[in-house]
């Protein structure tokens, strides 16, 4: 991470191209973002390595998931907008509810064939 600079990196991840919307490189982006910022994976880490890698990419990890969502945030997307929302709970951000309330509404248009 240091020798490379993982942490800037993975925050202007598709720099080029933000409104790229494949869908591929968000959910690459946005899964392992959820995963490192918040208790589920790093509540009390079992080593000190795991504790050092937590405390090393949550910080970059978070600002790429803001900076991700305020392109995907157009999507209504349930999936990027419940991460984003729950990442943003547990850091305390004012976006939460509102990226929240763009999940449940989401999930409410989903037709009723496709739920099972």
């Amino acid at each position: 991470m240091n020798t490379h600079g993982y942490g800037e990196n993975i925050v202007n991840k598709q720099f080029t191209a933000p409104d790229d919307l494949g869908g591929n490189d968000d959910e690459l982006s946005s899964c392992p973002s959820w995963r490192f910022t918040t208790r589920a994976t790093c509540p009390a880490p079992t080593s000190t390595a795991t504790a050092a890698m937590c405390a090393a990419i949550a910080g970059p990890l978070h600002r790429s998931l803001r900076r991700s969502y305020c392109v995907l945030e157009r999507q209504d997307a349930a999936l990027w907008a419940l991460i984003y929302a729950t990442v943003e709970e547990e850091r305390g951000g004012a976006a939460a509810a509102g990226a929240a309330a763009t999940g449940a509404r989401s999930l409410q248009r989903y037709p009723l064939e496709l739920v099972g």
